[in-house]
């Protein structure tokens, strides 16, 4: 949790910075509303980039994880078998 607040406020700085640095001539409603996309399109790539390897990791598990055809939720769907009611 931590360093979600961490990312979030160097997102804020961040965006604060691009709105007041390079869009100073902008009336201050458009500033401050460019910086808050900023702040939420920074926070969601910061996000992504800290899950990628968790979820990486999730997909080559699940990839050599040997597959069972007895999981399968939708196994009476298939035509040949019997529904027992």
């Amino acid at each position: 949790m931590k360093n979600l607040y961490l990312l979030a406020i160097w997102a804020l700085i961040l965006s604060c910075l691009l709105s007041f640095f390079y869009w100073s001539d902008a009336p201050l409603a458009e500033q401050l509303l460019f910086g808050a996309v900023m702040a939420v399109a920074m926070g969601a790539w910061m996000l992504v980039l800290l899950n990628l390897p968790r979820a990486l990791m999730a997909a080559r598990d699940w990839l050599k994880s040997p597959k069972d055809d007895g999981d399968e939720p939708l196994a009476a769907s298939r035509p040949g078998k019997t529904i027992v009611r």
